[in-house]
């Protein structure tokens, strides 16, 4: 398919051949291709069909209640035109038009002509009472029937005092630097203050003369006002210092007491040699006790050197070994089952009152896994860094991610995702069938989201070490994932005894921590049920059970097919002989 470029011949710009119109210029190209081309129509075509007025002026269509067209400018209604046009005639009107918005006079300079602005128009002249002037340069006079008014009868005018006149400015358009006249000092009045006649101020130093001049309008507080603080925080000052120096003179009299309380709350000073003895308070005469000096307790050195340890290994606790952590680029995931059960590095956990910490001992395996072998030591290092240490400060590892308690109650099931809560993963186990993945809160800004994935017994250690140390608690309890075993409780069909089946018998299967023995079989038809022992009794399936997805059903006739019932194996309890009975005569 070829395709062919025009330029379009009102402005040149290059257009398709085909094009009805130029998409710069809206130039018509083709006369038949525009009637034979459709109108596109807009989604709010329909909203505003019944909202919309032809300008009598241009032609083009405006929404209703506008009182200009946006097109052309010209009035929409008859009547907004005609008040317009009387208010554009009025004189009145007019002429306070131009005082208030007189045209600005041109300068001509350097880079051509321009209009000064009203600020730099104040700046050449900026007398208050300056005249007003037009675009002409005619003053415009005012006359006194424009100002008369009328004042009130409890309203009484009089002479403001005169005010200095305002320096004249030079040739810069900037006002002269006033003079620094000698301004006489201003009356300083300090505040009366009741005080105790021990606790008087010193001498408080008159205030320094300012050295500028102050303007009417800038000494509008008094002066007892602003230096207020002043006296009182001298006044504090002062009072503190007596205080310290009687507390210091009266310790000097009695030295070596210490301070005791009678029944009443009475403060008395006794001596080290009052210890053991009663006395009667000078204050109130009640009775009181002096106690005996307690003997320090003695601190073993050994257990005061164990106890930081002691401590530090309390404070870390719950350490997982070799969790799957799985870094993932939404953009590069692939949705199918098993995905991503290869794409992790592993990590070690460990949990304290305060957060958790994930480790990465190892940045990578290394040439033929030479840097896994280094693991068992880089772990010791950590576990007795975290035990005599207690901080998470210099820890020799390849990378360490902290995650405070605050931010452990963002962690969320990721797979399998709870009922009420929209996969992001589509349901899909990209994780590995039978494992549970836990979404890290994030902790920059990077595009990657962390997960966790555990296997059934990873998950219950970890899900534990959060409650009890973190005290995270109900992680995973709106899933379905088995947190404990939960059985369905069935008859057998020959022998009515009770077969226990194994619920979310996928995550036990997928652990080898875990042991499953079969404790009966169901029909995939009629979901008959048959247990273990029945089944070997009645022969179904063969001796050994392999034939019985072939086998009949006793109820429905049809194939049984291959559907297990399960439970957890118990070990068996190992059983001591019995201590021999020591003979006794008869």
């Amino acid at each position: 398919m070829s395709i062919s470029i025009i330029s379009c011949p009102q402005c040149q710009a290059m257009v398709l051949s085909d094009a009805v119109r130029c998409h710069v210029c809206d130039h018509l190209l083709d006369q038949h291709g525009e009637e034979e081309l459709p109108t596109p129509a807009l989604p709010t075509d329909e909203a505003v069909a019944d909202d919309l007025e032809v300008c009598k002026t241009c032609g083009e269509t405006y929404r209703t209640g506008l009182v200009r067209c946006w097109n052309c400018g010209s009035f929409t209604r008859d009547d907004i035109k005609a008040a317009f046009d009387r208010m554009s005639s009025d004189p009145g009107r007019v002429a306070v038009r131009e005082q208030q918005f007189p045209e600005l006079p041109e300068v001509t300079s350097r880079s051509g002509p321009w209009k000064i602005s009203a600020v730099a128009r104040h700046e050449q002249d900026p007398r208050e009472n300056a005249p007003l002037v037009n675009s002409s340069g005619e003053e415009l006079a005012a006359s006194d029937d424009d100002f008369s008014f009328e004042l009130a009868d409890d309203i009484h005018l009089s002479d403001a005092p005169e005010e200095p006149p305002l320096p004249e400015t030079d040739e810069t358009y900037g006002l002269a630097e006033p003079e620094v006249a000698e301004a006489p000092a201003p009356t300083v009045v300090y505040p009366v203050v009741a005080v105790e006649p021990e606790a008087a101020p010193a001498e408080i130093p008159p205030l320094e003369t300012p050295q500028r001049s102050v303007a009417p309008e800038e000494n509008t507080v008094a002066h007892s006002e602003a230096t207020a603080g002043d006296v009182l925080l001298k006044i504090a000052q002062q009072e503190e210092v007596d205080i310290a120096q009687t507390k210091k003179n009266y310790a000097s009299k009695v030295r070596g007491g210490f301070v005791v309380y009678c029944p009443m709350g009475c403060r008395i000073r006794v001596q080290d040699r009052h210890r053991g003895k009663a006395g009667k308070c000078p204050k109130c005469g009640s009775v009181f006790f002096v106690p005996r000096k307690q003997p320090k307790p003695k601190v073993d050195a050994v257990a005061a050197e164990a106890a930081p340890v002691a401590a530090a290994v309390e404070k870390w606790r719950g350490w997982t070994d070799d969790v799957h952590l799985h870094s993932v680029l939404p953009q590069k995931l692939r949705i199918k089952p098993d995905s991503l059960l290869k794409e992790f590095i592993q990590v070690d956990l460990v949990a304290s009152a305060e957060g958790l910490l994930v480790m990465t001992l190892v940045a990578a395996p290394g040439f033929m896994g030479a840097n896994l072998k280094k693991k068992p030591a880089i772990r010791a290092a950590a576990q007795e860094h975290l035990r005599t240490v207690g901080n998470i400060e210099g820890l020799q590892v390849a990378q360490q991610r902290w995650y405070p308690t605050e931010m452990l109650s963002q962690l969320s099931i990721a797979q399998p995702s709870p009922a009420d809560v929209e996969s992001l993963f589509g349901n899909i186990p990209v994780f590995g069938t039978g494992r549970i993945a836990v979404r890290l809160p994030r902790l920059s800004d990077g595009p990657a989201i962390e997960y966790l994935s555990f296997s059934l017994g990873g998950f219950r250690q970890f899900a534990e070490v959060l409650s009890s140390v973190c005290g995270v608690s109900g992680l995973g309890s709106n899933t379905e994932i088995p947190l404990s075993e939960t059985y369905n409780t069935v008859k057998c069909h020959y022998s009515d005894f009770p077969v226990q089946e194994l619920l979310g018998v996928e995550y036990y299967q997928k652990d080898p921590a875990f042991k499953l023995q079969i404790t009966g079989w169901r029909c995939g038809g009629c979901g008959l049920v048959v247990s273990e022992d029945s089944r070997k009794k009645e022969k179904i399936g063969g001796l050994n059970g392999k034939a019985i997805a072939k086998a009949k059903c006793p109820k429905c006739v049809a194939k049984f097919g291959q559907h297990p019932m399960y439970a957890v194996e118990v070990p068996p309890v190992e059983a001591t002989a019995p201590a021999e009975a020591e003979s006794v005569p008869a």
